[in-house]
């Protein structure tokens, strides 16, 4: 397996050989936040593992917020149950060699990820790991909101934050 992942993943920045992971490897991915408000100026990303045994193992950052001021950070989605053996069933979709998912049976996720207090730039971010249950495919939007409870940054709906616990 190469260190470099393929043209077609843009969004991955490293692939790590995993002979448990699913697929033998896994890929760590960063994803862009975008304002909530056009032209906000804020920015961020969140940068997370694919594939995990632990959960949602997260670094999310944001640039261009209000210096020194408080935010607190989310996610939102959903879980589908996934199998590694060919269930013969079309229930089932098959997402990558060996992992099939049930998208007909979603549970609400939504996790707390923590706060942060922007610098005097305007910059900030949280990291760690929030631990999920195994055997889910966990699709989320991540959110950043300042301290009135206004959102200020979110994961394009169209590019939500997928990952495999296994």
């Amino acid at each position: 397996i190469s260190p470099l992942p393929p043209e077609w993943m843009a969004d991955v920045e490293k692939v790590i050989p995993s002979p448990n992971a699913p697929g033998g490897q896994i890929r760590i991915i960063n994803d862009p936040l975008v304002p909530a408000v056009v032209d906000s100026g804020a920015g961020g990303w969140v940068i997370f593992w694919c594939q995990s045994s632990l959960g949602f193992q997260y670094n999310i950052g944001a640039t261009g917020l209000t210096p020194k001021s408080s935010y607190n950070v989310r996610a939102e989605g959903a879980r589908f149950e996934v199998v590694f053996e060919d269930p013969s069933s079309a229930d089932w979709t098959p997402i990558e060699p060996g992992v099939w998912v049930l998208f007909s049976v979603p549970t609400p996720v939504e996790l707390d990820l923590g706060t942060f207090r922007s610098d005097a730039n305007g910059s900030g971010g949280v990291k760690g790991v929030e631990r999920l249950e195994a055997v889910y495919l966990y699709e989320v939007g991540t959110i950043i909101s300042d301290s009135d409870g206004a959102d200020v940054l979110l994961t394009p709906a169209d590019d939500l934050n997928g990952f495999i616990v296994y």
